[in-house]
């Protein structure tokens, strides 16, 4: 949630975070669904061999299913 608040303050009114139990991608999708999200941030695994971003199961079923925009961060982000 540290995330998300420091989100919220750089952009007030424009991010919102829940919390929901259940299967990762669906939930995701249901509640991008809901709230007419126009962009999805989602967390990579990590990195390749190669130094390309390795998804995991949850962020390439939410890229696959997603009609919004989706924002791959690192796995890894300081706060």
């Amino acid at each position: 949630w540290r995330l998300v608040e420091k989100v919220q303050e750089r952009f007030p009114g424009r991010v919102s975070g829940v919390e929901r139990a259940g299967d990762p991608a669906s939930e995701l999708l249901d509640v991008a669904r809901q709230v007419r999200a126009d962009t999805i941030a989602i967390g990579a695994h990590g990195q390749t061999a190669a130094g390309e971003a390795a998804l995991g199961p949850v962020a390439t079923r939410v890229l696959r299913s997603s009609s919004a925009s989706i924002l791959l961060a690192p796995a890894v982000i300081e706060c």
